[in-house]
């Protein structure tokens, strides 16, 4: 059984707005937004289902990746993920029904960066590389592959395919 998960850091947002979760996407960040479904497109294979944070800046991310992907997804805005730490995205992605094979996860940093820097401890190769050199800046994306079920994510069962840094 192999499913890919895709860790996706939202865009480049305005730095104040009322409140932190209504921050929009800056000119820059809708540009970045389009690169990443630019980047994805072919990337998402099978069944494939989005968790979005509820934030605007996410909604907005996703909003405009997907219209770039070209492939069917169902997407679903959580709440939860807006606070999520680590641990509870790791939750929330072992939790994931077997019938999806792609999995995307539109987040907020530290928690995404987080998770990538678990899940890829092992790694090496050109992709942990870039991760190392680059970091995890607004829009960047990471695709694992994920032997196993889902249940069982951990660093050993996940292999960094690929860093997609920010495009815009």
């Amino acid at each position: 059984m192999r499913h890919r998960l895709v860790l996706v850091r939202h865009a480049k947002a305005e730095a104040a707005a009322d409140s932190d979760a209504s921050r929009e996407l800056t000119e820059r960040g809708q540009a970045q937004s389009s690169a990443v479904g630019t980047a994805l497109a072919g990337k998402l294979r099978g069944n494939v289902h989005a968790c979005v944070s509820s934030a605007e800046r996410a909604v907005q991310t996703w909003r405009l990746a997907s219209a770039g992907i070209g492939a069917e997804v169902t997407s679903e805005q959580m709440d939860a993920l807006y606070t999520a730490d680590a641990d509870d995205l790791l939750s929330l992605v072992r939790s994931t029904d077997e019938s999806i094979d792609t999995l995307v996860v539109v987040g907020h940093n530290p928690t995404v960066a987080d998770v990538v820097s678990r899940l890829a401890s092992d790694g090496s190769g050109a992709a942990y590389d870039a991760l190392r050199t680059h970091g995890y800046s607004p829009s960047t994306s990471t695709v694992f592959d994920i032997d196993g079920a889902w249940s069982s994510l951990d660093s050993t069962s996940a292999e960094l395919r690929e860093y997609v840094g920010p495009q815009a």
